[in-house]
């Protein structure tokens, strides 16, 4: 099933606890009542490690991470999801407040799953 991952951070003017709690009160039922949108998660990255496999580094602590939150939104239909996500009705209820009070970089990146388990 696609899925599309938003990465992403906060701008600096933005509280992450008013943030947060927008996110469980407004942006986390608003996503899942959209139709072609089938689960939705919002990670907030505590640490990270980075290492590089063709130089043999091993993963280290990393003092920053390139983002504070991850989305990742489990969608039925790429077609019906990306006529939803450029609706003017999406852009005034969702973008509008995200792009004013919260976000500031961001990626939006559409993904195939190769592999998923569950134990």
């Amino acid at each position: 099933m696609p899925k599309v991952v938003v990465l992403y951070n906060l701008k600096d003017s933005a509280s992450k606890e008013e943030y947060e709690n927008w996110c469980k009160s407004f942006k986390g039922p608003f996503f899942i009542s959209l139709g072609p949108c089938k689960a939705y998660t919002i990670l907030k990255f505590s640490e990270g490690q980075m290492g590089d496999g063709s130089q043999h580094k091993l993963p280290q602590i990393m003092d920053r991470l390139p983002f504070q939150y991850m989305g990742i939104i489990e969608i039925e239909d790429v077609n019906k999801w990306n006529e939803i996500t450029e609706s003017t009705d999406f852009k005034e209820k969702f973008f509008i407040e995200w792009f004013q009070k919260w976000v500031g970089e961001f990626w939006l990146i559409l993904a195939d799953e190769i592999f998923e388990a569950h134990k």
